[in-house]
């Protein structure tokens, strides 16, 4: 017999509440109790199944048929299907409000405790379109860009400095590379190299900051009067153990 719970991994309360699975025996007085022991290492599944893949595939371009399972908007309106169109494996995002916060990003959900996150990015007039580390609307840090600038958010506030070197035009590509809770934003245009924009330390955007049982997970958002079209979506898994 199994018994199924929540925990959090022991400092990476931002990946969330994960499920988990422990081994019980029934004493005889009629206790039930665990046999676990360290949790951390692996265990003899219930039964034989099926080999399976590393959680869900996040890398590739945007299609309807695949969208679905990989990512969900935060805090959807009513209509929200009526600005987001998909156009030879590209998401066209309208934008909405004036920033992150009121616009609704797309999240994926990364349970990997390093990772790169990286997005192809076309602007049109009026709009900010940018890569998260999201966890709700008043908890996320990340980069928006707009033609002719770069916005840096922390603590789901724009920051009074501006974001390190001149703007890059209307098409541009955003990356995060999260190593165990320290997040570094880079931009490039075309193939010239990944310049460094901004890093923070996320490892307080979780539950006990933010509440909602939510995790911190890469996003994309579109803001403004105008449209971004996102493509070519790459997630990598980071082994940071050496």
């Amino acid at each position: 017999m199994w018994l199924a719970y929540h925990g959090y991994e022991n400092g990476f309360r931002t990946l969330g509440r994960q499920m988990l699975l422990d081994p019980i025996v029934w004493t005889e007085d009629g206790w039930p109790r665990a046999r676990g022991g360290d949790l951390e290492r692996p265990m003899h599944k219930p039964r034989a199944v099926a080999p399976s893949g590393h959680g869900l595939a996040l890398s590739g371009d945007f299609s309807r048929a695949d969208l679905g399972p990989r990512c969900a908007f935060y805090g959807p309106k009513g209509s929200y299907l009526d600005r987001a169109r998909f156009e030879h494996g590209s998401l066209i995002l309208r934008g909405q409000g004036k920033g992150p916060a009121e616009s609704s990003p797309l999240g994926f959900i990364a349970g990997d405790r390093s990772y790169s996150f990286s997005v192809d990015i076309a602007l049109e007039e009026g709009a900010q379109a940018g890569l998260l580390l999201f966890y709700n609307d008043l908890l996320f840090c990340g980069v928006g860009a707009e033609h002719d600038r770069l916005r840096a958010y922390k603590l789901g506030r724009e920051q009074g400095y501006p974001a390190r070197g001149p703007p890059v035009g209307r098409r541009l590509s955003l990356r995060v590379d999260n190593e165990e809770n320290v997040a570094s934003f880079f931009i490039r245009a075309g193939a010239e190299p990944w310049r460094r924009v901004v890093s923070y330390e996320v490892s307080g955007y979780n539950h006990n900051m933010g509440d909602g049982f939510m995790s911190l997970r890469p996003a994309i958002f579109a803001a403004g009067a105008g449209q971004a079209r996102f493509r070519s979506v790459a997630f990598t898994a980071r082994d940071t153990s050496a």
